[in-house]
C-alpha cells in the first residue's frame, strides 16, 4: 500500500496487512494525529461473518469521521465511548432486513488514543495492543482500569483467581486491552447476571464452551460449572480441546439457541447476539507514560495494535523484542519518513512465516498498526 509519513510527527506510524489463507481480508485500520497538540488515534477492526469486511471497513471509516479534537483532549473517555456507539449504529443503519441472523457478522474494535503523554485503550473483542519499551520499566500495576460501559457501577463481578496471581515484576512489554474471551470469569459473571437462564439457575442463557471444531457447538464441553448451592462461585473446568495460539490459550466459544458461535463476548454488530448479553459497550484502560519517562534512557516507546492473525503467532514479549530491536529503532530514527513503515512490513513478513508454521494454509488475516512515540519529559 502507499504510505507517506511526515518526519515532524510526534508519532511515527507504520501499517501492514496480509490476507493469509483467506479469500478476502476482513481487517481494517485507522490512523490520525495532531502533532502540535500531541494527540493521536489509531487502532484495528477485525471483521467476521458474512459482512465482516463491510462492518470493519465501515467502523474504521466511522472512527475517523467521529474524531473531535476538543472532545478527545478534554473528555477522552467520552470520545472513546462515542466511537463504539456510533460505529455500532452506523452498521445497524445499513444492515439487511435479516440483520438478526447469526451469520450477519460484526467486528472487534480496539481504539488507542494518545493524549499528550497518556495512553488510553478501549476495546471490544480480542484485537490486542502492546506497549513496548527498550528497558524493563513496565508493570501491570501501572495500568489503570478506567471504566466498563457494559456494567452498572453498583454491580460487583467475580474475577479469575489467576488474575490476582499474575506476576507484577518489571517487564518491557504490556498488553493493554481487557479480556473478552469466553473463558473470562468476569464476562461469564456479567452475562449470567444481566441475562440469566430460566432453566439453569446460576448460568447465563449464553453457553460458554471449549471449542472442539465440531459443527454442533452445543455439544462442546462447558468452561464453567456452578456447583455451590447459592450459585455464587462458578468453577472453571480445565478440559479444553486445543490451543488457539502459541500462548497456549484454549479455543473457546459462546453459543446461543440458533446455529452459529462467537469467539468473544463483545463486538460491533452481531445484532442477534445482543439478546444474550454480547455487547458493543467497551472497557477502557489507561497508562500514564509519565510513570516511565525518567526510567527510560531512550525517549521512544512503541505501541502495537494487531489483529488475532498476529497475536496467535507471537508471545507478548517477543512482539516487544522485535519492534524495540536496535535495528528497528535505528530505522525509525534515521529514516523518519519511512522507518516505521519498514518495521511494520518486516514484522508482518515475519508473522507470515510464523503463521504458515503454526497453521499451514489456514492462516488468518494479519494486520499490525505500529506507532513509535517520542516521550515528552
Amino acid at each position: 500500500m502507499d504510505f507517506v509519513e511526515k518526519s515532524q510527527d510526534f508519532v511515527k506510524f507504520g501499517i501492514e496487512t496480509d490476507i493469509g489463507g483467506n479469500p478476502k481480508n476482513q481487517d481494517h485500520w485507522f490512523q490520525w494525529q495532531n502533532s502540535e497538540k500531541r494527540l493521536c488515534v489509531f487502532g484495528i477492526a477485525d471483521g467476521h461473518g458474512k459482512y465482516g469486511e463491510v462492518v470493519s471497513q465501515l467502523t474504521s471509516k466511522t472512527i475517523l469521521e467521529t474524531i473531535d479534537e476538543e472532545l478527545l483532549e478534554t473528555d477522552t473517555i467520552g470520545f472513546l465511548h462515542r466511537c463504539f456507539t456510533v460505529s455500532h449504529e452506523k452498521f445497524r443503519e445499513i444492515c439487511p432486513p435479516w440483520g438478526d441472523s447469526t451469520s450477519l457478522g460484526g467486528t472487534t474494535l480496539t481504539v488507542v488514543a494518545v493524549v499528550h503523554n497518556k495512553v488510553y485503550v478501549a476495546n471490544v473483542g480480542d484485537s490486542p495492543v502492546y506497549l513496548c519499551t527498550k528497558n524493563a520499566v513496565l508493570k501491570r500495576s501501572m495500568i489503570r482500569h478506567e471504566i466498563d460501559f457494559a456494567v452498572d457501577p453498583e454491580m460487583e463481578l467475580l474475577h479469575d483467581d489467576e488474575d490476582n496471581d499474575k506476576d507484577d515484576a518489571f517487564c518491557s512489554t504490556l498488553e493493554l486491552i481487557c479480556d473478552h474471551s469466553a473463558d473470562n470469569l468476569r464476562e461469564f459473571d456479567r452475562i449470567r447476571k444481566q441475562h440469566p437462564s430460566e432453566e439453569h439457575p446460576g448460568y447465563p442463557e449464553l453457553l460458554f464452551l471449549y471449542d472442539n471444531h465440531a459443527l454442533n457447538k452445543s455439544k462442546d464441553n462447558p468452561i464453567f460449572t456452578v456447583e455451590s448451592a447459592d450459585c455464587s462461585k462458578p468453577v472453571k473446568n480445565s478440559n479444553g480441546k486445543y490451543y488457539k495460539n502459541v500462548s497456549k490459550q484454549w479455543g473457546t466459544v459462546v453459543v446461543g439457541a440458533l446455529p452459529g458461535y462467537l469467539a468473544f463476548t463483545r463486538s460491533i454488530g452481531d445484532f442477534y447476539w445482543k439478546q444474550y448479553g454480547v455487547t458493543e459497550q467497551p472497557e477502557i484502560q489507561s497508562f500514564d507514560l509519565n510513570q516511565i519517562a525518567d526510567m527510560e534512557d531512550d525517549n521512544t516507546v512503541c505501541i502495537v495494535a494487531v489483529s488475532d492473525g498476529v497475536s496467535d503467532n507471537w508471545l507478548r514479549e517477543h512482539v516487544g523484542k522485535f519492534v524495540m530491536d536496535p535495528s528497528c529503532l535505528n530505522a525509525v530514527s534515521s529514516q523518519p519518513d519511512v522507518g516505521a513503515q519498514r518495521v511494520a512490513l518486516s514484522f508482518i513478513r515475519r508473522n507470515k512465516i510464523y503463521g504458515q508454521r503454526n497453521f499451514g494454509n489456514n492462516t488468518d488475516n494479519a494486520t499490525a498498526n505500529i506507532a513509535y512515540i517520542n516521550l515528552k519529559k
